[in-house]
């Protein structure tokens, strides 16, 4: 169901994973994010070495883990964001909010391995 409100909702909501879970959480922690430090100080050889980290691999499966949530039945990006869908489950199909869940899970755990 790839429709205005739904895509627009499961983009922003692949935006929100991206930035919490691949810059924030990993800036604070020391991990993953190390590879800004290098960046900043103009010396992007020193932050390619990242790119074989585990976690790195693992984010694009996460994002399109969410974007193929919208794809399954009505999808799960009606109004909402991030998570307040597991407040209703009548509004959402159960298929799709187990890969949404799913992704988030994946994110998470890619963040922590950094």
């Amino acid at each position: 169901a790839f429709y205005g409100e739904a895509l627009y909702n499961v983009i922003v909501t692949s935006h929100g994973i991206l930035m919490i879970f691949f810059m924030v959480m990993p800036l604070m922690i020391g991990f993953f994010g190390n590879w800004m430090v290098p960046i900043f100080l103009h010396a992007p050889d020193l932050s390619f070495g990242r790119v074989n980290s585990f976690s790195f691999w693992l984010m694009p499966f996460s994002l399109i883990l969410v974007l193929f949530s919208n794809c399954v039945e009505e999808g799960v990006g009606a109004g909402w964001t991030l998570y307040p869908p597991l407040s209703s489950w009548l509004g959402h199909p159960a298929p799709a909010m187990e890969f949404m869940i799913m992704g988030l899970h994946l994110a998470g755990a890619s963040s922590i391995f950094g």
